[in-house]
């Protein structure tokens, strides 16, 4: 994360074990800071991408692909009617939602050397927590516009 997000987040959950925090952005070379070397990763992006551009997305993935030899990423996404959302908890901070993509299948096109596996929108998730979000994953409308988790491999 961001330099200034990380001073707050040491002090709340501290480095320890093989736990360890890079302040840098997510488009910067973060993977060089990284020393374990020729083993599988599990990157873990999310609410991230649809502050970005679709070249900052693919700008994430080049750093991820230039460092790791096998990495699974899970990513979330938005709509790309993500332009029109207003979020109240983001609205004090002037952040604005910049990005969104169809699904994983678009995603992946965009990012050479990855392949899409499977992806589960919000409304599958909350299904576990509230029965009523299971109806309106039923739904083709609600699930295509909700937010998504989208499983990627990169291709060895």
């Amino acid at each position: 994360d961001l330099p200034e997000t990380m001073a707050v987040r040491e002090k709340l959950l501290p480095e320890s074990g093989t736990i360890s925090q890079i302040a840098m952005s997510a488009m910067e070379d973060w993977g060089s800071e990284i020393s374990e070397q020729n083993v599988p990763v599990l990157i873990l992006i999310e609410g991230l991408t649809m502050y970005l551009n679709a070249k900052d997305v693919q700008q994430i993935f080049k750093v991820i692909s230039s460092r790791f030899s096998k990495a699974t990423v899970f990513v979330e996404t938005m709509n790309p009617m993500v332009r029109h959302f207003k979020e109240k908890s983001i609205d004090a901070s002037n952040a604005k939602f910049n990005w969104g993509i169809k699904n994983g299948k678009a995603l992946a096109e965009l990012l050479p050397g990855f392949r899409f596996v499977e992806e589960h929108s919000l409304t599958e998730g909350m299904a576990v927590f509230a029965p009523i979000y299971k109806l309106l994953d039923k739904l083709p409308t609600v699930r295509n516009i909700s937010n998504k988790i989208i499983v990627l491999e990169k291709e060895l």
